[in-house]
C-alpha cells in the first residue's frame, strides 16, 4: 500500500461511515409500528446503559474497518478475518489473511486505537501500536460476529 493509497482508503471510509450513520439516523426518525407497549423494563443504572452503548459503537465502528480491510485487499473475495480482539483499552486488534497478487496467501494486522488510529502492517508507526495495544493483552473476542456480519454485507 502507499502513500496515496492511504488517504484514499480513509475518505472511503469515511464516506462509509457517514453513510452509515445517515441510515442509522433516518430509521431512529421513523415511527414505530402499531404494537401493544413492551412490557416495562427493569431499571438498568444509566452507567450500564452507557457502557452498552459505547460497547454497541465500538461493534459498529470494528465491523466499518473490517469491511473497508476487506475491500482494500487485491482480491476482497479471498479476505479471512482470524482474529478481531476488543481490548480493555477500547482498541481493537485485528488478524486477517488475503489472496495476494502472485496467488499466494499474505497474514496482515491492523489496530484501531481508542482514539480511531488506524495503522495497518504494512504502514509506518504500526509495530509501535500493536506492541502498545494488542501484543501479549487479552481482549473479547468479535471474531465470530464480525466474520458472519462481513458474510451477510458480501
Amino acid at each position: 500500500m502507499t502513500r496515496r493509497e492511504t488517504p484514499q482508503i480513509i475518505r472511503h471510509f469515511l464516506a462509509v461511515l457517514a453513510g452509515f450513520a445517515g441510515i442509522v439516523l433516518l430509521l431512529m426518525k421513523l415511527p414505530p409500528p402499531d404494537l401493544k407497549p413492551p412490557p416495562p423494563r427493569p431499571s438498568v443504572a444509566p452507567r450500564d446503559v452507557a457502557k452498552d452503548n459505547q460497547k454497541r459503537g465500538k461493534l459498529m465502528l470494528a465491523g466499518l474497518v473490517a469491511n473497508e480491510l476487506r475491500h482494500s485487499m487485491r482480491d476482497p473475495d479471498s479476505f479471512k478475518l482470524d482474529s478481531v480482539l476488543l481490548m480493555d483499552s477500547g482498541a481493537v486488534c485485528y488478524e486477517y489473511r488475503a489472496r495476494n497478487g502472485f496467488g499466494g496467501m499474505n497474514v496482515g494486522e491492523s489496530v484501531l486505537t481508542p482514539k480511531a488510529k488506524f495503522r495497518t502492517s504494512e504502514q509506518a508507526g504500526f509495530v509501535q501500536m500493536w506492541n502498545r495495544y494488542c501484543a501479549n493483552k487479552l481482549g473479547e473476542d468479535l471474531t465470530p460476529g464480525l466474520q458472519d456480519l462481513l458474510g451477510r454485507i458480501h
